[in-house]
This record gives C-alpha cells, sequence and structure tokens, in this order.
C-alpha cells in the first residue's frame, strides 16, 4: 500500500513537472559487499562443527557471502535544462540476494544440509542530472539517491521450508554514474556503477542464536554486527521516451 501511494505521488509529480523524458529501466546487476558480522556467524557455524566432542562434522563449509545478485526496476523523468541536458528525478526497487549451504553429518551421524538465504532489498529516491539524446545515440546520468533498505536471513535444515530468522530495516546513500548508448529511438542499453554507503550496522545476534545455540553467548554485539556498505555494477535495459 505505501509503495502504491508513493508510486502514484511520483506519477503526479511527473505531470506537474513538465517533464519531457520518461524513464522505464530494468536492471539486472552484481553487488560485492564486507558482510563482516553476517560472514562472523557463518565462520561460527564452520568452526564449531568439524568434528569435535559432541558436535557434528561438515563434509562442505557454508561459504561467506560477498557477492549478490539482484534485478530490479526503476521509473524516472528528466526536466531539460537545455536541448541536450537536465536533471532526472526517479524511483528505483533493488532486490539483492545471495545463498550459502553447509552439508555434513549430525551427531547422531545423520547427513544434513543447512540453507541460508540473504537478502538486501532496498527501496530508493533518486535525483541527478543527464546529458544527450537519441539524437546523440548516447545519454550520460550521474547523481545519488536515498535507501531505505531492509535486511533479510532466512534458513532451514534439508526439504524444511525456510524460516525468517532476521529482519532489519536501514538507510543508505548510494552515489552512481550511468552511460547508454541507444538502440532505437527510445531502447537503451547501459551500464551502472554505483556505490552504497550504509552508516549504521545491522545485527545478525538473531540468525547466530538460531544456528549457532551452543556458542551464540561468547560474540559480543560488534562481532555480529556490520554495516553492508557495497559496489554494484548494473545492466541497465531502458524504455526512454522524449530522448530527442
Amino acid at each position: 500500500m505505501k509503495k502504491a501511494i508513493l508510486i502514484s505521488s511520483f506519477l503526479i509529480f511527473c505531470i506537474q513537472s513538465k517533464a519531457q523524458l520518461f524513464v522505464f529501466s530494468l536492471n539486472p546487476s552484481a553487488s560485492i559487499g564486507q558482510f563482516k558480522g553476517l560472514n562472523h556467524v557463518i565462520d561460527r557455524y564452520n568452526e564449531t562443527r568439524q568434528g569435535q566432542n559432541g558436535a557434528a562434522t561438515l563434509s562442505r563449509n557454508m561459504r561467506n557471502i560477498t557477492l549478490m545478485g539482484s534485478l530490479g526496476w526503476r521509473l524516472g523523468i528528466g526536466v531539460p535544462f537545455s536541448n541536450n541536458g537536465g536533471m532526472t528525478f526517479s524511483m528505483n526497487r533493488v532486490g539483492r540476494r545471495a545463498s550459502t549451504f553447509a552439508q555434513g553429518k549430525d551427531i547422531n551421524g545423520k547427513t544434513y544440509q543447512r540453507d541460508l538465504r540473504f537478502t538486501a532489498n532496498s527501496f530508493n529516491l533518486e535525483g541527478g542530472f543527464y546529458y544527450g539524446g537519441a539524437s546523440d545515440g548516447m545519454l550520460l546520468n550521474f547523481g545519488g539517491s536515498l535507501d531505505l533498505i531492509h535486511h533479510k536471513v532466512y534458513t532451514r535444515l534439508d526439504a524444511a521450508e525456510y524460516k525468517e530468522v532476521m529482519s532489519e530495516l536501514n538507510v543508505g546513500i548510494s552515489l552512481f554514474l550511468q552511460g547508454d548508448v541507444f538502440l532505437a529511438d527510445y531502447i537503451s542499453v547501459g551500464l551502472r556503477p554505483s556505490y552504497q554507503f550504509i552508516p549504521l550496522s545491522t545485527s545478525y545476534k538473531e540468525l547466530n542464536e538460531t544456528i549457532n545455540p551452543a556458542t551464540a553467548q561468547f560474540d559480543n554485539e560488534d562481532d555480529v554486527s556490520s554495516t553492508g556498505s557495497n559496489f554494484t555494477l548494473s545492466l541497465m535495459l531502458s524504455f526512454i521516451v522524449g530522448a530527442d
């Protein structure tokens, strides 16, 4: 409901702003981030399941999470200053996701698999500047955004349903540079490198307590917390109306 209100408000703003450039983009992307707190929990899981007395034994360690895949969309407008450039305003959604798993035998000798799924979806309000158009064969766009980020972690054993064990909202600021090449008058393909800075930490304490119940009490909050700032490279497939 809140997203529908935001999108409706944005469309009203588009109509009233005398925008001459309308953009809709689909953007598959890859992100690299340092999730220290999350990976500390994963490392602890691996360390405590190496055949110690009364512990499980892993045949495949759970790998750290640093790379996320994503698919998102962007809805934007351009308000021209001159024939070749102006300001851009847009909203976009990025759905970042990564998975990892471990395999081994429990203390009874039964084989098992522990799966972990991490998501870092964000809804972003973006502003910037553009230069160029379809007649130039290219469009350059640069700027930044304010991001609302939702970190979630799910886990399961074997073929059971995934269970959400952690959910936390955070905020971020992104800077981006995007270059597009027109394939036709209204269709372009481009690359967008961006950096998302997250000043506040997200805690993975609940995940730690769920998958490491015997050792979670020995880890302090700093061990299991991190910001998750990341670098993203997106392929932008855009439909642009008014980029003459």
